[in-house]
């Protein structure tokens, strides 16, 4: 009895240890996927005269590529009109990317395993790609940025883990776009939509434009008026946004300063 009761306790002491390595685990593979993202989102930028990717390649015709007609293409595929990725070997940086392209975040269930957000990976393109994004008609997203335009390459985000709440259904969802705390969307000018998850023992992953990789918490301002989609579903997913003024009428670690 003695020695069985000597077994049960260690258990209980190396599980919650055993759980808390694999979590750490989970996490260096989400930072060596997105480290890998950077890497050819600057390779990206090096065949292009310095030019940064776009968020994305929209037209009004579609994108034609040999025979096929595409929605739009992302960094991750080209995807279709339900925005579902149909030929991810077309996306801006898989060809930059060895081995079979990226791999899902550990820590993320895809929602919708053929989705655009399938991979729990959001891109900066709001600042990156076109300041105008926001309401932008279609064909007008390609406003380039170079790399010589983001002024402060440590403090400014390319990458990091995302997924927002839908502001209908409030249920999770994936997401390939990282919108900034003053993204705008809906009815005045400060309602953050967040996109940033903390995935990872309350953190999620950050790529910056110098090419570091560093955890994060997603901040949330404790109100939920100032938010689009629900507040509660963003509490419960720990979904906020990347801000360290704690001012969501402020983008200071998007925007190109």
């Amino acid at each position: 009895l003695v020695v069985i009761s000597i077994i049960a306790l260690l258990i209980g002491i190396l599980l919650p240890a055993l759980a808390g390595a694999r979590k750490s685990a989970r996490a260096s593979v989400c930072g060596s996927n997105i480290r890998q993202i950077g890497a050819a989102w600057l390779t990206y930028s090096s065949d292009h005269k310095d030019t940064v990717m776009p968020m994305a390649d929209i037209r009004a015709a579609g994108v034609t590529i040999g025979s096929t007609t595409y929605a739009g293409i992302l960094w991750n595929g080209a995807y279709n009109s339900s925005f579902e990725l149909v030929n991810v070997e077309e996306g801006f940086l898989m060809k930059y990317i060895p081995d079979g392209g990226v791999e899902v975040c550990p820590e993320w269930e895809p929602v919708n395993p053929t989705g655009v957000g399938r991979f729990g990976y959001g891109y900066n393109g709001v600042y990156l790609s076109n300041n105008d994004v926001r309401g932008a008609a279609v064909g007008t997203y390609n406003k380039w940025v170079r790399q010589a335009d983001i002024l402060t390459t440590g403090k400014t985000v390319v990458f990091a883990d995302a997924a927002r709440i839908n502001n209908t259904s409030s249920d999770i969802e994936g997401t390939t776009y990282l919108m900034p705390p003053n993204d705008g969307t809906g009815t005045g000018a400060n309602i953050s939509y967040p996109h940033f998850q903390g995935r990872h023992s309350d953190a999620g992953n950050v790529l910056w434009a110098d090419g570091h990789v560093s955890g994060f918490q997603p901040y949330r301002t404790g109100t939920a008026s100032d938010y689009y989609s629900d507040y509660d579903a963003n509490v419960k997913h720990n979904i906020g946004d990347i801000d360290s003024d704690e001012n969501l009428s402020t983008a200071e670690l998007f925007d190109l300063k």
